[in-house]
């Protein structure tokens, strides 16, 4: 977890690497939909799979904006409470394609 008492640099490159980690995740989560989607299983498994990876993929966007915004808040008040929700969305997003992951095996089988 990031936090205020951290050195700004330090700080800065975390946020860094998290937002290319967000954007990649994005990506995978938006290809993951896709191809579950071309799958010829079970339609409704598939199209619950899919609707939970493009959450997943909205989820790590609004995160990237998250980060955007908590890096130009280092050293501020509101740093705290941006990196905090930094941390849980991303945590929601990973849990996300996790789900997503599950229902997709699930209608493999």
């Amino acid at each position: 977890m990031i936090t205020e008492h951290e050195d700004p640099k330090t700080a800065r490159s975390a946020l860094l690497s998290l937002l290319s980690t967000n954007g990649t995740l994005a990506g995978i989560s938006v290809a993951l939909a896709g191809i579950v989607n071309n799958s010829e299983r079970s339609l409704h498994v598939a199209t619950i799979a899919d609707d939970v990876f493009v959450f997943g993929a909205l989820l790590f966007v609004v995160n990237c904006y998250l980060v955007y915004f908590a890096i130009k808040q280092i050293g501020k008040r509101t740093f705290a409470r941006l990196s905090v929700a930094v941390d849980r969305l991303l945590l929601a997003g990973l849990t996300t394609l996790l789900i997503g992951g599950f229902v997709a095996v699930y209608g493999a089988f």
